[in-house]
């Protein structure tokens, strides 16, 4: 499905174009139009959003209401209020309102066009792999979506613990899943956060026990960690959510069951984690995605672990350790891409024992949150250039768990989500100012997710 931002904006203008040739004579005189708020500010598509400014015009006639560049209906037109709602067309993104009046145009004024808040997780305990989803509440109450769990159309990769292995591609409005060797994209309803499978899906992988994703911001290109081959396949989204993998993929990674693939340094860099100590390097050629190994790679991390993450800015590369209970942290040199730990690393997580694992961050990676499989709780940080420093009362304790790692935090930075592979729960807990959490009413909550092996948010 291309993305109707990018091909109605080319028709917009043009109408505009026309609009003034039919009735910008003798305008010059008009003032043009002011937008002074929204309300409200945020939404999905369908949300109704009110226009408030002046000078729109007693009425509509030939002017005209513009979000993301693409046309508004409206349904109701005055001189200082206009109401329209959000035109499914309208991908997430921090969109501008514009209203155009006799060929002049307002002040654009911002408005986050967001998805539903859903929580989708892949399941990886039976033959057949699936994808649960679930809507969240305000208040965090998790609700399984009509039709879910979504069949991937694969078999189970037989992997037990967090490898990223489902992910949400906001751009496109896509959730892309792993299974044995292929990977599953959907489309996610602007509206209701149910999946529909893209035509020709799941697409194969090029590898065996494909478990860790990771899609690129623009949803352009797709990075698969192979453990069953020890390869890293790339693959090309076209615009109808199909994959084809680049030349020369998969690419070797050197190393023993990778599972989670990272994209850093505006995505030229991506690194590969494996369960015999390595972090592996690549080059990302931006023009044809080939991965080339940075000199030295792969680079030994000194334990065996899972489930590493970048902070959202792409700086730093956060790997728990499950041996001793720490967190290190790696920065990459600009121009080699060779890792070295910051000052400090690795950093205390206070927790006494188990294995740490599942990374997660809100949007401004000002926090950081990690997962204990064994102990049940979960390690929070406050983290400042790329330090992690464990906040006040950590760990938190996740009630009714009992092997938790696989987290998720909302872009708001209000909720986080424990998927638990065994009992079959969903954890959510409210965050506090401060970084702490607490669980939300009636968590943990029964949900049919068997083993999970990722989980994402998408709103």
């Amino acid at each position: 499905m291309e993305n109707s931002n990018r091909r109605l904006a080319p028709t917009l203008l043009a109408f505009i174009a026309l609009v003034c040739a039919a009735g910008c004579s003798g305008s010059s005189s008009t003032p043009a139009p002011v937008i002074d708020s929204l309300g409200p500010t945020s939404g999905i598509a369908t949300t109704t959003v009110l226009v408030a400014g002046s000078n729109f015009g007693l009425s509509q006639d030939q002017s005209i209401v513009s979000i993301g560049g693409v046309l508004a209906t409206p349904t109701s037109w005055s001189d200082t209020a206009i109401a329209f709602d959000v035109p499914d067309a309208v991908y997430p993104s921090v969109a501008e309102v514009v209203v155009t009046v006799g060929g002049k145009t307002s002040n654009p004024t911002s408005f986050d066009v967001a998805l539903p808040r859903t929580v989708y997780v892949n399941q990886d305990d039976t033959t057949a792999n699936s994808v649960a989803a679930f809507s969240l509440a305000d208040d965090g109450t998790p609700t399984e979506l009509a039709g879910s769990p979504y069949p991937t159309g694969d078999v189970s990769a037989g992997f037990v613990g967090d490898a990223s292995s489902v992910t949400v591609n906001r751009a496109t409005r896509r959730v892309f899943a792993t299974s044995n060797a292929t990977v599953a994209v959907y489309d996610i309803d602007p509206v209701t956060g149910e999946l529909a499978a893209v035509p020709g899906s799941p697409f194969s992988s090029g590898g065996s026990q494909s478990y860790g994703i990771t899609v690129n911001a623009a949803g352009t290109r797709a990075f698969v960690a192979n453990c069953g081959d020890g390869t890293v396949s790339v693959l090309n989204v076209d615009a109808d959510g199909g994959l084809t993998p680049v030349a020369g993929s998969p690419f070797a990674v050197s190393s023993n069951c990778p599972d989670t693939p990272q994209l850093l340094q505006g995505e030229t860099l991506l690194t590969v984690t494996d369960e015999l100590s390595n972090v592996s390097v690549f080059q990302v050629d931006a023009g044809s995605g080939a991965l080339t190994a940075v000199t030295g790679s792969p680079f030994a991390a000194g334990f065996a672990g899972r489930g590493s993450r970048a902070d959202p800015s792409g700086t730093w590369l956060y790997f728990p350790d499950p041996t001793d209970g720490t967190l290190h942290v790696y920065a990459f040199a600009a121009t080699s891409g060779v890792p070295a730990e910051i000052a400090g690393s690795p950093f205390a997580s206070g927790s006494t024992g188990g294995t740490l694992g599942g990374v997660a961050f809100p949007p401004d990676g000002a926090r950081a949150y990690v997962g204990n499989f064994d102990l049940n709780e979960v390690v929070a940080f406050s983290v400042s250039g790329g330090a992690p420093t464990p906040v006040t009362g950590s760990p938190f304790e996740v009630a009714g768990a009992t092997a938790m790692t696989s987290l998720a935090v909302a872009r708001d930075d209000s909720l986080l989500v424990a998927a638990d592979e065994d009992s079959v729960t969903l954890s959510v807990f409210s965050i506090g100012a401060d970084g702490s959490i607490a669980p939300v009413t009636g968590s943990p909550f029964a949900a049919d997710i068997g083993s999970a092996s990722g989980v994402s948010i998408g709103e």
